[in-house]
C-alpha cells in the first residue's frame, strides 16, 4: 500500500516539474524563434566587420553579466522556496547588491575603457564600454524577475516575460540596425528594453509579490554569500573556460576573422534553453525536500532530469554534426564559410 502510495506521489511531482517544464521551454522556444531573427537580418545589414564589433561588444556584455552576478540570484533558487517568511530580505539584499555593483561598474566604465578596448585589440570597443556597461548595470538589476517567478512556482509569467523581453529584444535591434546601421544603436535600443525589464520586476514585485524592502540584515548576508560563493566560482571557471578562446582570437586576428570564428564556433541556443527550462524548476523542487530531507524523492527528481535532458542532447548533437555547413549557410549566408 505504501510502495503504491509512494508511486503515485512520484508520478505526480513528475507531472507537476513537467508542466513547470514545458510552460518554460516553450516560453524560451518562441524566445527563441525571436532571438533566432537577429543575426539573420543583422549579417545580412551590418558588413562583416561591423557583425564581428557586434559579436565582440555583446562578448563583452555577457561576460560581465556572468561575472556580476555573483552567485546571488541563482541562489534565490534555494532561499525563496524554503522559507517564505525571510523571501524579501533575500530578494531585497539581492536587488540592492545589484544595483550597487550596476552604479560602481559604471562609475568605473570610462578609467577602465582602455584597458578593455586593449584587451581585445579593438579601440571601438573602447570607446562603447560606458554605454556598455550602462546597459549591463540595468539588465543586472532586472535578471532576478525570471528567477523570483520560478522559485515562487510561477512558470507561466517566468514563460511569458521570456517571450515579451525577446520579442521586443528583437524588433528593437532589428529596427535600430535597419534605421541606424550602427552597434552603439544597438546598445541603445537595448538599454530601452533593460529599463522596461526594470520598471516590469518592480511592478511584479509590488503588486503580485507583495514586496516590501527590507533592511539588509548581516545575517543574512552571510548565510546567501555562503551559500553563492561556490555558484559565483562555478559561473566564473564556465565562464573563462568557455569565452577565452574568443578573447584570444579577438587579441591575435583582426574583427573581420573574428566575426568568422565566432560564427563557426556558435553555440545553439536551443540546447541551452532546453537545459535551463528542466534544471531551474527542478532546483526549486530539491530545495524544498531538502528542506524535508527525503533523499528517497531528491533522487527521483535528478534521475528524472537526466532522462529528460539525455532524450533531447544525444539526438541534436548528431543532427548538427551532419548538417554544420547547411545551417551556417542558411542562417549567417557564405561570407561566414
Amino acid at each position: 500500500m505504501n510502495m503504491d502510495k509512494q508511486r503515485a506521489d512520484r508520478n505526480t511531482l513528475s507531472q507537476s516539474l513537467t508542466r513547470q517544464m514545458a510552460s518554460l521551454f516553450l516560453g524560451r522556444v518562441f524566445g527563441f524563434v525571436f532571438a533566432l531573427s537577429i543575426p539573420v537580418i543583422l549579417v545580412r545589414t551590418f558588413s562583416v566587420e561591423q557583425f564581428g564589433l557586434y559579436k565582440l561588444v555583446f562578448l563583452v556584455f555577457s561576460t560581465l553579466l556572468v561575472l556580476l552576478r555573483f552567485g546571488l540570484e541563482p541562489s534565490l533558487y534555494y532561499f525563496i522556496p524554503r522559507d517564505e517568511k525571510v523571501k524579501n530580505i533575500y530578494i531585497s539584499q539581492t536587488i540592492i547588491f545589484y544595483v550597487c555593483i550596476g552604479v560602481g561598474l559604471f562609475l568605473l566604465s570610462y578609467p577602465v575603457r582602455g584597458m578593455v578596448g586593449y584587451l581585445v585589440n579593438n579601440p571601438a570597443v573602447a570607446d562603447l564600454f560606458p554605454l556598455l556597461t550602462f546597459y549591463t548595470a540595468l539588465m543586472l538589476v532586472s535578471i532576478p524577475m525570471e528567477t523570483i517567478m520560478i522559485s515562487l512556482k510561477q512558470a507561466k509569467e517566468a514563460s511569458l516575460v521570456i517571450v515579451c523581453t525577446e520579442l521586443l529584444k528583437a524588433l528593437l535591434i532589428i529596427g535600430a540596425a535597419i534605421i541606424f546601421k550602427t552597434v552603439s544603436s544597438l546598445i541603445y535600443a537595448l538599454s530601452l528594453l533593460a529599463g522596461l525589464r526594470v520598471i516590469s520586476l518592480l511592478t511584479y514585485l509590488f503588486k503580485r509579490v507583495r514586496f516590501s524592502f527590507n533592511r539588509v540584515q548581516a545575517v543574512y548576508v552571510r548565510t546567501q554569500i555562503t551559500y553563492s560563493t561556490p555558484l559565483f566560482l562555478a559561473a566564473m571557471s564556465r565562464s573563462f573556460s568557455d569565452t577565452i578562446h574568443y578573447y584570444m582570437v579577438s587579441y591575435f586576428l583582426n574583427v573581420r576573422l573574428f566575426a568568422v570564428y565566432s560564427v563557426g564556433f556558435l553555440q545553439l541556443p536551443l540546447i541551452s534553453i532546453f537545459f535551463d527550462s528542466i534544471v531551474e524548476p527542478s532546483i526549486v523542487r530539491l530545495s524544498e525536500f531538502a528542506k524535508k530531507k527525503d533523499t528517497d524523492s531528491m533522487g527521483f527528481i535528478i534521475t528524472d532530469v537526466i532522462k529528460k535532458i539525455s532524450l533531447i542532447f544525444f539526438p541534436a548533437c548528431c543532427f548538427l554534426l551532419i548538417n554544420a555547413k547547411e545551417f551556417i549557410v542558411t542562417l549567417y549566408t557564405v561570407s561566414f564559410l
